[in-house]
C-alpha cells in the first residue's frame, strides 16, 4: 500500500503536465522569444512592444504601408502570403489539431517581429527579417493552412471539411540558407603603419565575428597595419557557418642611394672620384649603364654637369643625382677659380672643400699682385631678404677659412652676396621643385683677379 500511495500522485502529476508539453510553447512564450531578438539587436522599444502584444488576445499582424513596400519590395509577397494564411488559421481554429496551435502562435509572433523590423526602414535588420519570414513559413507549412488551401465560407469548419478542399500537398520546409558574406579590404598592400578600410555585409547570420571581435551584420572599420595581416570574418546562422579572408601585405621600402663626387669642382683636365652605394636594391643604373650596387669610378669630365642614377628593388624605384663643376677659363679671370657648395639653409664649409682651397692658394701665390673675389649665392627657397643675408654669410665663411686657416691677408679678399640671383640651374621645372638644380645654386664662387 505504501508504494501505491506514492505512485498515484506521480501518475496524476504526469497526466496533468502531459497536455502542456505536447501542445508546445504558449502564445506568450512565442512572443517572449521574439522580444529577445529585439533585445539582442539593442531595441528596448521593440522588446516592450512585442511583450505587450503577447499579453493580449491573438491579433493579425498589420498590413504593410506604401513606405515599407518601397523599402523592402523583395519581402512583400512572402509577408502578405504568410499573413493571409495566418488570418485563416486565426479565423478557423478548428481547421487544425489543437496540439498544433503553438505553431500559429509562433507564426503570429514572427510576422509581428518582421513587420516591426521593416517599419524601422534602413535601421531594420535584414537578417532578422529573413529569419522571421523563414520561421513563419516553417510553422505554417507543417500542418497549418498549407499553400494553395481553399477554406469553406462557413465558420468553424471541421478538419475533414478543410482537408477535402486542399489543392496542393504540404511541402516540407526549405532548409535555411547559409550565411552570405561580402568583404572588402582596401588597399591590400600598404606601407608599415598605413591605414586600411574594412567593409562588410552579411546575410542569413545570427552571429558575426571579425578577427575575434563580435560585430554587426553590416559595417566598416579603419585600422593601421604594422605587419602582414589576415582579415577574417566568420558568420554563423541557422544554415551553418561561413567565413571569408583577405590578406594585407607590408610593402618593402624603396631602395636608398648614396651617390657622391669628390672633389665636386675641378679644372679642365683634372680628375674626380665618383662613389656609390645602394641599399635594398636589386638593380642600379648609372647614366644609362647597369652596374654593381656599390663601387667607385675615376672620371675626367670636360664640362660641368649632373650625374643621374636609378635603383630598382622590391619596394619600388629611387632616383639620385650629384653635380660636378668644371671651371672654364676666361680672359677676364686668372687661370684658377673654385666653387664651394653648401647644404640647404647652411653657411658651413664642408671639410672636403679644404683641399680645393689650398690648391687655389698655390695658384694665387704664383700670381703676384692678384686678389680674390668671393660671390655667395642661394637657391630660391626663402624670402629675398633672407637669401641675401645667407649668401653674404656663405661668402664670409669661405673668406674666414682663407684668412684664419691659410693665413691669406684679409685686404686681398672682397666678398659679395647675390642671393638667389644668377642660378646656374633652374630651381623649378614646369612649376615643380627641382632639387638637383637647387643643390648646384647653393654655392660660393671664388675668382682670382
Amino acid at each position: 500500500m505504501k508504494s501505491f500511495s506514492i505512485t498515484i500522485p506521480f501518475i496524476f502529476l504526469f497526466s496533468f503536465l502531459l497536455p502542456a508539453v505536447a501542445n508546445g510553447p504558449t502564445r506568450s512564450a512565442s512572443f517572449e522569444r521574439a522580444a529577445r531578438e529585439e533585445l539582442r539587436v539593442g531595441d528596448l522599444t521593440g522588446q516592450k512592444f512585442l511583450r505587450t502584444i503577447g499579453r493580449g488576445e491573438p491579433i493579425l499582424p498589420p498590413e504593410l504601408t506604401d513606405e515599407i513596400v518601397s523599402s523592402f519590395p523583395e519581402y512583400v509577397e512572402k509577408y502578405n502570403s504568410y499573413r493571409n494564411r495566418l488570418s485563416v488559421a486565426l479565423e478557423y481554429p478548428s481547421s487544425y489539431p489543437e496540439k498544433e496551435v503553438w505553431r500559429v502562435h509562433r507564426a503570429e509572433a514572427d510576422l509581428h517581429l518582421a513587420a516591426y523590423e521593416m517599419s524601422k526602414d534602413k535601421r531594420g535588420s535584414i537578417s532578422l527579417i529573413q529569419k522571421c519570414l523563414a520561421d513563419a513559413r516553417w510553422a505554417l507549412n507543417h500542418t497549418i493552412v498549407p499553400i494553395g488551401s481553399i477554406l469553406p465560407e462557413e465558420k468553424n469548419p471541421t478538419v475533414s471539411d478543410v482537408n477535402a478542399e486542399i489543392i496542393n500537398v504540404v511541402q516540407p520546409p526549405e532548409p535555411p540558407m547559409p550565411p552570405q558574406i561580402q568583404l572588402s579590404v582596401e588597399p591590400r598592400i600598404v606601407s608599415r603603419g598605413q591605414p586600411i578600410k574594412i567593409a562588410w555585409s552579411v546575410m542569413n547570420a545570427e552571429e558575426v565575428v571579425l578577427n575575434g571581435i563580435d560585430v554587426n551584420t553590416e559595417g566598416e572599420k579603419i585600422i593601421n597595419i604594422f605587419e602582414k595581416t589576415i582579415v577574417r570574418i566568420a558568420a554563423r546562422g541557422r544554415g551553418g557557418m561561413t567565413a571569408k579572408e583577405a590578406n594585407v601585405e607590408i610593402a618593402s621600402a624603396a631602395p636608398e642611394i648614396f651617390l657622391s663626387i669628390s672633389p665636386n669642382t675641378i679644372n679642365p683636365g683634372e680628375y674626380a672620384e665618383l662613389s656609390w652605394n645602394v641599399f635594398r636594391g636589386t638593380t642600379f643604373i648609372l647614366q644609362g649603364e647597369t652596374i654593381p650596387l656599390s663601387g667607385k669610378r675615376i672620371i675626367q669630365p670636360r664640362v660641368s654637369g649632373v650625374i643621374d642614377a636609378v635603383a630598382y628593388g622590391p619596394g619600388g624605384m629611387s632616383q639620385a643625382s650629384t653635380g660636378i663643376r668644371v671651371i672654364s677659363q676666361t680672359r677676364d679671370c686668372k687661370p684658377v677659380s673654385a666653387v664651394i657648395y653648401f647644404d640647404f639653409n647652411s653657411d658651413a664649409v664642408r671639410e672636403e672643400n679644404y683641399n680645393l682651397l689650398r690648391k687655389m692658394l698655390d695658384a694665387l701665390n704664383s700670381a703676384l699682385g692678384s686678389s680674390i673675389r668671393i660671390l655667395g649665392y642661394t637657391d630660391s627657397v626663402g624670402s629675398e631678404n633672407f637669401n641675401s643675408n645667407l649668401s653674404i654669410k656663405r661668402a664670409n665663411a669661405v673668406k674666414n677659412i682663407l684668412v684664419r686657416r691659410f693665413g691669406l691677408p684679409e685686404k686681398l679678399i672682397r666678398v659679395e652676396g647675390l642671393g638667389e640671383n644668377k642660378p646656374v640651374e633652374p630651381n623649378e621645372i614646369n612649376g615643380e621643385d627641382n632639387p638637383k638644380g637647387r643643390s648646384l645654386n647653393r654655392r660660393a664662387e671664388i675668382y682670382i683677379e
